[in-house]
């Protein structure tokens, strides 16, 4: 069997869950097209907030996952930079050409008289995506690029993600796949009182054209968030880590560490690998209410036979 590295990624998260959560998607034109979960007040490519009278609010644009900073431009990183999503500051509706969301900065509105939406309009560029340059191992997964984030003047804050959605690429024939059973997984609003505890399914399975033998492989988990062998959550503004364990059954992850499996024989055949993530609550104690902290998570599968 030709050698080859799967990749898998996992979003995770702390913090209040958003409807609003973006999601670009190529198509065939190699355009993207722009969707948001839960419906779009004011159309897919408009992710607004209501501001209050006499109030003012802060909006941030932030990378994350597979997402960087790039001229001001929220961009994707390595084989995804072709992906380029400028975004321009709106306020009821209309586009604010006097104002600018960079990626990576905030931006303030000032407090109105009245009680106004405000927000951003993806303007993705008219250069088509090279979708002949995403690796097949991203093809079919949900991958995290950034958050916008609106900061009320009483500092409680609303997070929406953008994702890249790779589902309706189709890259050559592999001879297996690898998918988490779901593109993030939420902590919600944890409690310092007690850990955590989440889980998630990893599947590898084998396409038909595998073949029918046995596959043994090799499984490890990477992050740009990684650190003191540890893995980290971080919060959007870079400024707190905090980290988190992951465990196969008794075996415990930690950058570097090896989990070897095995793909049973038979045709189309899989290994469905149950993962246990667990935060101490006292790693949390003296959290501000609301903060929001991410990892994504890169699961790397590399077939030994």
């Amino acid at each position: 069997m030709k050698r080859t590295v799967l990749l898998a990624l996992l979003a995770l998260n702390i913090g209040p869950a958003s409807a609003g959560d973006w999601i670009f998607r190529p198509v065939a034109n190699g355009r993207l097209q722009i969707s948001q979960q839960g419906g779009a007040e004011q159309g897919p490519d408009m992710l607004v907030q209501r501001q209050a009278e006499q109030a003012s609010l802060t909006l941030q644009v932030m990378p994350a996952g597979m997402g960087h900073c790039e001229n001001g431009v929220l961009t994707g990183s390595g084989p995804l930079s072709s992906i380029r999503i400028p975004l321009v500051p709106v306020i009821r509706s209309i586009a604010q050409p006097g104002l600018s969301a960079q990626c990576g900065e905030s931006l303030q509105f000032d407090a109105p008289a009245q009680s106004q939406l405000v927000g951003v309009k993806a303007a993705p560029r008219n250069e088509r995506i090279a979708t002949a340059a995403i690796p097949a191992a991203l093809s079919g997964q949900r991958i995290l690029l950034g958050y916008v984030n609106f900061i009320q003047a009483n500092s409680q804050m609303a997070s929406n993600a953008i994702y890249l959605d790779l589902s309706t690429l189709s890259g050559g024939v592999p001879s297996l796949q690898a998918a988490f059973d779901k593109p993030s997984l939420r902590f919600g609003e944890v409690n310092v009182l007690k850990n955590s505890l989440y889980n998630a399914k990893l599947t590898i399975r084998k396409t038909a054209e595998a073949g029918d033998a046995a596959v043994p492989y090799e499984l490890t988990f990477e992050s740009r968030q990684q650190r003191e062998n540890s893995f980290q959550l971080k919060d959007t503004r870079g400024e707190i880590f905090v980290p988190y364990q992951i465990k196969i059954g008794s075996y415990q992850m930690t950058p570097g560490a090896i989990y070897t499996g095995l793909i049973p024989a038979g045709s189309a055949t899989a290994d469905i690998i149950g993962i246990n993530f667990s935060l101490s609550g006292k790693n949390i104690s003296g959290l501000a209410a609301g903060t929001r902290l991410t990892d994504t998570l890169t699961a790397v599968i590399t077939p030994t036979s």
